[in-house]
């Protein structure tokens, strides 16, 4: 009858499996046929927050020789400055800040630029041709940053000596050792500058309320220490984010609930 001839038929129309065939089925292979999903692998509550910020790939987070050159970068030795011509005369020059932190233009006297931001490079450089060369006009860009050689230490996935650009902040530079590894600090990286620490980098203010004035440029010499982390507490239950996270000292009930996003 159509009674039973659309009782062996789904939703869709498609024909069932006989009882028959259906009571041979291992239950539990049949579960088993279908792939994990990313939340059955890692549960929210057993990821320290943070953490993955630093698992995409390096090639993602690399300065190019083209990315703009902010007015408060300082020039040093091994930059490259493009130099522009017009007007009496026109000519581009490239030169470059010498081991004594000085640019030579052709025909023109040696000048100190070596610690100067690059917008007072800019300015002291184009008014010392202008000076020299009546008629002639000058425009001046950045053609290569140098690059400086910096070091990670402690609980880095992989620390070491970096040669990054001269842009790099701390940020970057954790993004080329991998992150921070699973018992590094994310609230209290260290920039330690000639044995003093200058800066200290909280990955969370960074992530949480997009506070990034402590990822700060680096320069050659510096060392990034990450130590281990001193307090984790686990977050579960209805609140918007449950995970593990990093307390720092003095932090109480309410702050932990506050990174969780709230109830």
């Amino acid at each position: 009858s159509n009674d039973t001839h659309n009782s062996s038929l789904g939703a869709e129309g498609q024909q069932l499996k006989p009882r028959e065939d259906m009571d041979n089925v291992d239950v539990e292979d049949l579960f088993m046929s279908f792939p994990p999903s990313d939340e059955e692998i890692i549960a929210p509550e057993d990821q320290r927050f943070g953490l993955d910020l630093f698992s995409q790939s390096k090639s993602s987070f690399t300065l190019t020789d083209d990315s703009p050159v902010p007015d408060d970068y300082i020039v040093g030795i091994g930059d490259e400055l493009q130099i522009y011509l017009f007007g009496k005369e026109s000519a581009t020059h490239t030169v470059q800040i010498d081991r004594e932190g000085m640019a030579t233009l052709p025909g023109l006297p040696a000048v100190p630029l070596s610690g100067l931001t690059f917008e007072d490079a800019k300015r002291f450089l184009v008014s010392h041709i202008e000076s020299s060369k009546i008629g002639i006009s000058a425009s001046i860009s950045m053609s290569r940053l140098r690059a400086v050689s910096v070091y990670v230490a402690g609980e880095a996935r992989q620390p070491g000596t970096y040669s990054v650009s001269a842009l790099s902040s701390v940020t970057q530079l954790l993004f080329q050792a991998g992150g921070v590894s699973d018992i590094g600090s994310m609230r209290n990286i260290q920039v330690k500058r000639s044995g003093e620490i200058v800066a200290t980098l909280d990955v969370y203010e960074l992530l949480l309320s997009g506070d990034a004035r402590n990822d700060v440029r680096l320069q050659s010499g510096d060392v990034v220490f990450v130590p281990p982390y001193d307090k984790e507490v686990k977050l579960s239950g209805a609140v918007k984010r449950p995970g593990r996270f990093e307390l720092s000292p003095g932090e109480t009930l309410s702050d932990l609930l506050a990174m969780g996003g709230g109830f």
